[in-house]
């Protein structure tokens, strides 16, 4: 995937914007941001609005190693 991504001025929310190879917007989908620190950035993906009892807490947390 590639596209553009921002975090909401209140810091609540990130707003993904997939684009195509064209870059042409393919999708957009907010999220509810959980956790946002110095070390630690976890927001929940809910696939599908109408049923939001199923959901993906994505965490991102820091590492230390080289990039391959």
């Amino acid at each position: 995937s590639q596209g553009d991504w921002s975090i909401s001025a209140d810091g609540k929310t990130r707003t993904l914007v997939a684009k195509n190879p064209d870059g042409t917007v393919a999708w957009t989908r907010v999220t509810e941001i959980l956790t946002l620190n110095e070390t630690t950035f976890t927001y929940r993906v809910v696939p599908n609005a109408a049923n939001p009892n199923v959901y993906y807490d994505i965490v991102h947390t820091k590492v230390n190693h080289m990039e391959p």
